[in-house]
């Protein structure tokens, strides 16, 4: 249970630390255009500053001629230091754009950093959850666990699990005094009653004889039958 948690923890943090990516992603998209339009737009600034500071001088050669009207020499003048203000602006409003997308851009590198981080903890997760799942060779039901829960099992241990992959053929062990074990033979015929066949008796033979158990083999013609029950067994003694 322990390290079924630690999996399903460090897939949660896993999760947290793509959705902190995708949300800084998202930031930097939006900073980056941004970026951008300021760009686009002191590009504008500086052109416009051009013009007016091209018209600015010469009207400040002619006013110093006599040649231009004061007031369109003003007008000039008013015009420039509007444009180098707004140039200004600009530049000041870009630059803290490109600040602001280095420190987003150095933010969502660190948070690809703990993605990958976070998958390297899942995946060890998953691999030490891996190793303590019991994976069948084979279709089928288990007959015997060797060991219950919180005993010890040592490394290399075999058999911890049995299971009956065809269950078709099958065997019932069952008790009985030596007095009559004496009068059994492998090979006799024999009838098996379990409750979940009400329909009927099946046949069956002796496989073995012991001192007080035989066992006795028969074909189960349902699935219905599973290893585990419980059946009467009746032997026609010699």
């Amino acid at each position: 249970d322990a390290i079924r948690e630690e999996e399903v923890e460090a897939r949660l943090e896993l999760e947290r630390a793509q959705a902190r990516l995708r949300a800084l992603e998202a930031e930097l998209t939006a900073l980056r255009l941004e970026e951008s339009r300021l760009s686009a737009e002191a590009a504008r600034a500086r052109s416009e500053l051009a013009r007016a500071e091209k018209i600015y001088q010469r009207q400040a050669l002619l006013i110093r001629e006599g040649a231009t009207p004061r007031l369109v020499f003003q007008r000039a003048e008013e015009d420039y230091e509007a444009a180098r203000k707004e140039r200004d602006r600009v530049e000041e409003l870009l630059t803290a754009a490109r600040e602001r997308v280095q420190a987003a851009a150095a933010g969502a590198e660190d948070a690809r950093r703990a993605v990958a981080d976070r998958q390297e903890q899942l995946d060890a997760a998953r691999s030490r959850a891996e190793s303590c799942n019991l994976v069948a060779p084979a279709d089928g039901i288990v007959v015997r666990i060797a060991k219950a829960a919180g005993e010890t099992v040592e490394e290399g241990f075999e058999g911890l699990v049995e299971i009956a992959s065809d269950w078709s053929h099958l065997e019932v062990e069952a008790d009985a005094p030596e007095a009559y074990t004496k009068r059994i033979a492998p090979g006799d015929a024999a009838l098996i009653v379990l409750a979940e066949l009400p329909q009927g008796a099946l046949e069956a033979q002796v496989k073995s004889v012991s001192r007080q158990q035989v066992v006795v083999a028969f074909t189960s013609p349902t699935t219905l039958v599973r290893p585990g029950m419980t059946a009467v067994v009746r032997l026609k003694l010699r």
